[in-house]
C-alpha cells in the first residue's frame, strides 16, 4: 500500500479521480499547469525529505524520481498538453541510472527471433546479448507457438557458450497480451534449471481498468495467471516502469517514451494501448520498441517529441496490424525495420496499411521475422546482419482449424517453395 501521507500534496485538488497504474501504484493528474508549477512541487519534496534519485529533460518535458524509504514519487510536466503528473510508487525497485560495464567477452548482438508462426501469425521476441555474455530480452511467443520457450532456451544456449549459465540480466514485457507474455510465463515454469533472471520490467494495467469490459475475458485470464507467477519468484526484481525513466542495464542505456499512465484519461478500449514504448541506445545505435502501441499512445509520442524518436532500428508496432501512426515512423525515420510478423499477414496488409508501406519506404532494409532469426551486430553498420535458417513454416491446416484463413494451393506451395529456398535446401 502506497504511503501517500508521506508525499507532499500538490497546490490544488487534481483534475480527475486518481488513476489507478497497477501494483498499488497510483497517479494524479494536475491539468492547465505549469512548468512553473513543478518546480514548486520538486521544491516541496526536497523539503519534505525526499532524494532526488534522477532528473530528465528531454525536449519540452521534465521528469523527475524522488525517493524516501520504499517510497518513490516520479513527478512530471509535458509542455504539449500543460499537464503535471504525479506517480506514486512503493511497488517498484528503481533501475541503475549508470552504465555497468564488465570485461567484454562477446560482441553486442541484437536479435529478431523467428517466433513459431505455424499456427499464429503475431507474437515476437528480440534479444540483445550484451558484451558479458548476458541477455537483455523483450517479449515472448504466443500460446499456441507452443515449443517456443524450449526454442528460446535452446537459441539462447548455442549463443551462451556451453556449460554457462544462461544469465538473462533483464526481461521487458511491453504489454499483458497472451503473444507477448504466454512463451515467457512458460520459460519460468519449465526453462529455469540453467537459467537466472536478475529483474522483471514492465508495466501492466491495474485488474478493474476502466476498459478492461472491452478487453477479452480469456487475455484477462492470462494476466490474473501472469501476476501469479510473478509471485513465486521473489528472487527476482521487478521493476514497473514509468514515462520520463531512465537507465542502464549493463552497458544498454534505456528511456522509457510512453506508458498507459501517459494514455489516461483517454480510452484504452484498444487494449494495445497500454504498451509501453522503450527506446534503447548502444554506443550510438538507437533502437524503438514501441511494442504493440496502437493510434492512442502513438499520438502521446508524437505530440511530446522531435528528435526524440530518431532510431537507427524500428520494431515495427503491432506487428505491422493497425499499430503506431504514419507521423510516428515518420519521425523515427528508421533506415532498417523489424516486423515480428509473417511474411503473409505482412503481404497481404501492405495494400491497405499507409503506414507499413512509409515504414518500407523509409527503410532502407527491412526483415520479417517468419522468414529466420537475424542477427544485427551493435554498434549497427547496414549490411552486416547475420540471417538464420527459417525454422518453421504455416501448418495451414492447423490455421483453417483455429482461424478459419483459407489459402489457395496454388499459394500454399509458394510458401513451401520459398521457405525451402530460404534454407537452400532440396
Amino acid at each position: 500500500m502506497n504511503n501517500i501521507k508521506s508525499v507532499p500534496a500538490f497546490f490544488r485538488k487534481a483534475d480527475l479521480p486518481d488513476y489507478d497504474c497497477g501494483d498499488g501504484v497510483i497517479m494524479k493528474i494536475y491539468r492547465s499547469s505549469s512548468m512553473g508549477e513543478l518546480d514548486l512541487y520538486v521544491d516541496e519534496l526536497l523539503s519534505a525529505g525526499f532524494s532526488l534519485y534522477d532528473k530528465q529533460i528531454r525536449e519540452n518535458n521534465s521528469f523527475y524520481v524522488f525517493f524516501s524509504g520504499d517510497t518513490k514519487v516520479f513527478a512530471s510536466f509535458c509542455e504539449c498538453d500543460n499537464t503535471v503528473r504525479i506517480i506514486i510508487d512503493n511497488y517498484t525497485v528503481l533501475p541503475s541510472k549508470n552504465p555497468e560495464y564488465s570485461a567484454k567477452i562477446t560482441d553486442t548482438v541484437l536479435y529478431q527471433f523467428e517466433t513459431d508462426h505455424s499456427l499464429i501469425d503475431c507474437g515476437m521476441c528480440y534479444i540483445v546479448k550484451c558484451s558479458d555474455g548476458s541477455f537483455f530480452i523483450i517479449d515472448s511467443a504466443h500460446m499456441y507457438s507452443v515449443n517456443d520457450n524450449d526454442r528460446l532456451h535452446d537459441f539462447l544456449r548455442s549463443i551462451n557458450g556451453a556449460g554457462e549459465k544462461i544469465h538473462i540480466a533483464g526481461w521487458f514485457l511491453s504489454h499483458g497480451h497472451t503473444d507477448h507474455i504466454c512463451k515467457f510465463m512458460d520459460f519460468l515454469k519449465y526453462n529455469m534449471s540453467d537459467c537466472v533472471i536478475d529483474g522483471i520490467y514492465y508495466n501492466f494495467v491495474a485488474p478493474g481498468h476502466k476498459d478492461e469490459g472491452e478487453w477479452e475475458e480469456s487475455e484477462r485470464a492470462v494476466r490474473i495467471n501472469f501476476a501469479s507467477l510473478l509471485k513465486e519468484h521473489p528472487e527476482i526484481k521487478k521493476y514497473k516502469l514509468h514515462s520520463g525513466q531512465h537507465f542502464y542495464i549493463n552497458e544498454l542505456e534505456f528511456y522509457v517514451l510512453a506508458t498507459h499512465e501517459d494514455v489516461y484519461p483517454n480510452s484504452m478500449s484498444n487494449f494495445n494501448d497500454t504498451s509501453t514504448a522503450l527506446m534503447m541506445t548502444y554506443e550510438g545505435t538507437r533502437v524503438s520498441f514501441p511494442g504493440d502501441g496502437g493510434r492512442m499512445i502513438s499520438d502521446v509520442m508524437t505530440s511530446r517529441y522531435s528528435d526524440e524518436l530518431k532510431c537507427d532500428i524500428m520494431q515495427v508496432s503491432h506487428h505491422g496490424h493497425m499499430g503506431c501512426r504514419t507521423e510516428f515512423y515518420e519521425k523515427s525515420n528508421a533506415k532498417t525495420a523489424l516486423f515480428p510478423n509473417t511474411r503473409i499477414k505482412l503481404d497481404e496488409e501492405n495494400e491497405k496499411l499507409e503506414e507499413n508501406r512509409r515504414i518500407i519506404e523509409l527503410a532502407d532494409r527491412y526483415y520479417v521475422s517468419s522468414e529466420g532469426t537475424v542477427g544485427l551486430p551493435l554498434p549497427y553498420k547496414a549490411g552486416s546482419e547475420i540471417v538464420y535458417p527459417d525454422e518453421t513454416t504455416e501448418n495451414f491446416d492447423g490455421i483453417y482449424a483455429l482461424w478459419g484463413y483459407e489459402y489457395t494451393d496454388e499459394f500454399k506451395e509458394k510458401v513451401r517453395s520459398d521457405f525451402i529456398k530460404r534454407n537452400n535446401s532440396k
